[in-house]
């Protein structure tokens, strides 16, 4: 049955990129040895319903209210699905060479998942000549998406032009082909600063995203010319924020900083995300630096200057997602879980002592911040 769902998906893929002419090819790169999975997560089981009232007179009794269940959204850094992870996925989609099951499930449960596109998926276009690192994905892996319930991608990074805008343009049509959800580089300034739009137990979200490092002006997006929703002036996305919270519930704002390889965010960060949060944001979510830095709240308002790398091509580094919840306007609970990349693989961190001294790391870098050994996130 797994194999037959395979086989449908690269079907469709094949199909939609045609329709785009987009030859598929698949990877030939060798696989690299993975680490068994790590066991499942414990789940709380919900409280039963209470029996409903029984009324006089022989009355039908009266259903209980029904009560809306938090929207839940989930959060993971930076995915790049070339090199060695491409090989480990095979031309058969084994996605689950990349990512543990119980990450997976995480991710594909909560009512809404998003994450950062690091690079272009195309056979098209050519390496810039003047970039060190260049990606690009094969079209058939963007089944990871849908594998593991991503409802939503920025695009807004400094690898989706490293083929050019072609290939840039090939990945948004496979989105869009897709149903996955889109924000952060477009055919126009417009397009690419356009938000997501999703709707979820009743509520509408709206996604944005940008990006704080390109390598150079030539990728910002112009009035008629392909390209990246940029924040190094923050009155454009503030503007966007602005108009997103006349239309949404909620509005969710990715955005791409930081200095790589450095867990203290940087003073423009902080500045851009208050300013985010003052023009209406209610959430801010960073990546980027390729490891995590720290929580914070401001006006009420919770912010992840970087959430790491989330499936990347490392040996071993730390990561982590986020999952918040909120019921209406108002957020009800975030947790952070603590995750690891071993040779490509992402899982969840289940060894206490681990998990403590990611905990502890993540603490010292939140001032103002409580977190727990639960990993929910509370302010201090």
């Amino acid at each position: 049955m797994r194999k037959a769902i395979i086989f449908l998906f690269a079907l469709a893929v094949a199909i939609v990129t045609a329709a785009v002419h987009i030859p598929v090819t698949m990877m030939e790169e060798p696989a690299v040895s993975a680490l068994p999975d790590s066991s499942p997560v414990s789940v709380t089981p919900a409280a039963p319903t209470p029996p409903p009232e029984t009324l006089p007179d022989g009355q039908p009794p009266l259903a209980p209210p029904e009560q809306a269940a938090p929207l839940t959204l989930t959060f993971g850094g930076d995915v790049l699905l070339d090199r060695g992870v491409a090989g480990l996925i095979g031309p058969w989609g084994d996605y689950g060479q990349v990512v543990a099951p119980e990450l997976t499930a995480l991710f594909s449960e909560s009512a809404l998942a998003f994450v950062n596109l690091e690079l272009p998926f195309s056979t098209r276009g050519q390496p810039l000549p003047d970039k060190t690192y260049t990606f690009r994905g094969n079209p058939a892996h963007l089944g990871f998406l849908p594998f593991m319930g991503i409802d939503a991608v920025t695009l807004a990074n400094n690898h989706m032009l490293d083929y050019g805008t072609d290939a840039m343009m090939d990945t948004v049509a496979l989105l869009d082909a897709l149903g996955i959800g889109h924000t952060g580089a477009g055919d126009s300034r417009a397009s690419a600063a356009a938000p997501s739009l999703l709707t979820a137990q009743g509520q509408r979200i709206a996604f944005l995203g940008a990006s704080r490092v390109v390598p150079s002006t030539d990728w910002h997006a112009g009035k008629n010319k392909p390209g990246l929703f940029t924040t190094y002036d923050p009155a454009a996305l503030n503007a966007a924020i602005a108009e997103a919270r006349d239309i949404a519930d909620l509005v969710v704002v990715y955005v791409h900083w930081g200095e790589e390889m450095n867990d203290q965010a940087q003073p423009y960060q902080i500045e851009l995300a208050h300013g985010y949060i003052d023009a209406g944001a209610d959430l801010v979510i960073g990546s980027h630096p390729h490891v995590v830095q720290g929580l914070e709240f401001y006006q009420g308002k919770l912010i992840a200057y970087s959430l790491g790398n989330f499936v990347f091509t490392d040996a071993d580094r730390d990561t982590m997602a986020l999952q918040v919840s909120y019921e209406g306007a108002d957020m009800t609970g975030a947790q952070v879980f603590f995750a690891h990349i071993h040779n490509l693989k992402t899982a969840l961190v289940t060894e206490p002592a681990a998990k403590a001294d990611m905990r502890a790391h993540l603490q010292a870098l939140s001032p103002g911040v409580v977190i727990d050994e639960a990993g929910w996130v509370l302010p201090g």
